[in-house]
């Protein structure tokens, strides 16, 4: 049987019954075919927010510097909402104002870090961050407030991500020298297509020395 198109989204079907069904479902939704904003394609905007056809458009997109400021603006504008009216803690229901947005939990609440969990290694000096937990690894990189290392991007109390220079899958090592401190956005782009980044990437260890920036100066924080 050859394929069934329908006439509101330009979807195929093989099968009449399924055809039928989805002539009735789009009749309902009332569909209207919009423009697909990177490769020009139409389709019924199911995918997302609507303004691109599948995922792979939505992440090869360019962003214009109209759009990174107008991001950059809105972070900034959450950050002071945030900072004005305050949170509720989850444990204790009390209003707390903290810059982090990840931060849940009032201070009074937070429960005290582990940072050692073998008592063996309790006073041992750690040589490099990456000794440490996951955790308090994070809370030294915001503590550094360290911009985009490829970018530049940086609002404070937002965090970054870290990304693996060489992936794992191919022998990358879990080091200082092959981890990078970038934006959400720039680690988006490094997944799918490296050559899209504004500048090559660099290391934190690199990116540390430029900055003539000590990790332990922010590891003994009060």
């Amino acid at each position: 049987m050859s394929d069934l198109v329908c006439s509101i989204c330009g979807k195929s079907f093989n099968l009449k019954s399924s055809y039928s069904n989805h002539i009735k479902w789009c009749k309902e939704k009332e569909i209207v075919l919009v423009k697909c904003e990177n490769c020009g394609k139409e389709h019924d905007g199911s995918f997302g927010s609507g303004r691109f056809c599948c995922k792979a458009c939505a992440n090869t997109r360019s962003h214009s510097e109209e759009s990174r400021l107008r991001c950059s603006n809105t972070f900034k504008q959450t950050l002071v909402r945030i900072e004005q009216e305050g949170r509720t803690c989850i444990t204790c229901n009390a209003i707390f104002h903290s810059k982090d947005l990840n931060r849940k939990q009032c201070f009074d609440c937070l429960p005290k870090t582990i940072i050692y969990a073998n008592k063996k290694n309790a006073d041992k000096e750690p040589n490099s961050i990456l000794e440490l937990s996951k955790r308090t690894a994070i809370k030294i990189l915001r503590r550094m407030n360290l911009p985009c290392s490829c970018c530049g991007f940086y609002i404070e109390g937002v965090s970054l991500d870290l990304h693996h220079i060489i992936p794992q899958a191919s022998g990358g090592k879990d080091d200082m020298s092959n981890l990078t401190y970038i934006c959400p956005n720039c680690h988006r782009i490094a997944h799918t297509d490296i050559s899209l980044l504004r500048n090559p990437l660099i290391s934190i260890e690199k990116q540390l020395d430029i900055l003539n920036i000590n990790w332990k100066d922010f590891y003994y924080v009060k």
